[in-house]
């Protein structure tokens, strides 16, 4: 992606992720690059969540050596439903809104170095005593619409990723509550307390509601989605600049995904993750619980400590390459279609 100050030769370094298709295009490319990133990850969700909201666990290892111990394998997939069906419409509703607003700002750019051309041609050309051509020089304002014409700084970058986490989040918020109540709740015998997603959804509707049943945590996840997303895409396009061959307008598939796995682990460090953290525990647990994050941060850390917010960790860093490597991927290369 090209900066605010890369110029002409900037426009060949703007990649799928912010150039201009269609609505439907980043909404089908970030569908296949969301399904594409959970095939391989959700197991370690599933460990992450349950070391977030169970205190039985000593660690990452421990957590998976129990649940299949005395769950079985598939207690590592449960609720996989929820996110198979969500998390591509949650990709392609965030890929889809960051690259229309980048188109937007852009669009924006151009018609104001359009109407500043137009202002230079009818104000800009004064005559002097001695009739000798005199060019008033672009003010501030003006060159950084000349800088930004053919590409977008990072901060502007920064800002359409910030409105696509904010989109996404009504999405993401009823998709997670159903996955995470679906992985945390369990028979005294270890099968799953819920037949299917169905039926969690139906259970949660019918006894606390649309809010209070789908949308609860929906506050935590815009707070984790918003500044999550504004650091994300400009990341991924600073990685994505710097392992560009010279001479290419874009790297590899395995460039790719080395820039999109770097983007998608620091985008899961504290302190987005401590959110992360309370939003888990806050679908997780019963009506009542907690009255807001405040007060389930609070919670959290009288019951253990600052710690509290770390838990899980490290399976959620050691689920974010592989996940992020294969959304990127598979957005970009689905968007050259």
């Amino acid at each position: 992606m090209a900066t605010g100050g890369d110029g002409e030769d900037g426009d060949s370094q703007l990649s799928v992720t912010a150039t201009r298709h269609p609505y439907w295009h980043n909404f089908v490319a970030g569908n296949v690059g969301g399904i594409l990133g959970l095939s391989v990850a959700y197991p370690f969700d599933t460990v992450k969540v349950r070391l977030q909201t169970k205190p039985v666990y000593t660690g990452m290892s421990n957590c998976f050596v129990r649940m299949v111990r005395e769950e079985g394998v598939r207690s590592l997939y449960r609720g996989l439903a929820s996110p198979v069906f969500g998390y591509g419409l949650i990709n392609a509703v965030v890929f889809g809104t960051y690259g229309s607003t980048c188109t937007a700002i852009r669009d924006y750019h151009h018609s104001q170095d359009e109407q500043r051309k137009h202002a230079q041609h009818q104000t800009t050309t004064t005559t002097t005593n001695n009739n000798t051509p005199h060019t008033t020089p672009p003010t501030p304002q003006q060159q950084r619409n000349i800088a930004t014409a053919a590409g977008l700084g990072y901060h502007e970058l920064a800002f359409a990723g910030g409105v696509g986490g904010f989109a996404q989040s009504f999405v993401r918020a009823p998709v997670e509550r159903i996955k995470t109540v679906m992985q945390t709740t369990k028979n005294p015998d270890g099968s799953c307390f819920y037949r299917s997603s169905i039926s969690c959804i139906r259970t949660l509707v019918r006894t606390e509601g649309i809010s209070g049943g789908l949308f609860r945590g929906l506050p935590a996840t815009i707070y984790r989605e918003v500044p999550s997303y504004a650091m994300y895409y400009p990341t991924y396009e600073i990685c994505k600049k710097l392992l560009t061959p010279e001479g290419s307008e874009s790297p590899g598939p395995m460039r790719m995904a080395l820039a999109g796995g770097f983007a998608g682990t620091l985008n899961w460090l504290p302190p987005i993750y401590c959110i992360d953290v309370i939003k888990s525990r806050m679908q997780a647990a019963g009506p009542g619980v907690y009255a807001s994050m405040w007060d389930c941060a609070k919670k959290s850390y009288a019951e253990s400590g600052m710690y509290v917010f770390f838990k899980g960790l490290t399976p959620a860093l050691a689920r974010a390459a592989p996940l992020h490597s294969f959304i990127f991927v598979g957005y970009e290369l689905t968007g050259k279609f």
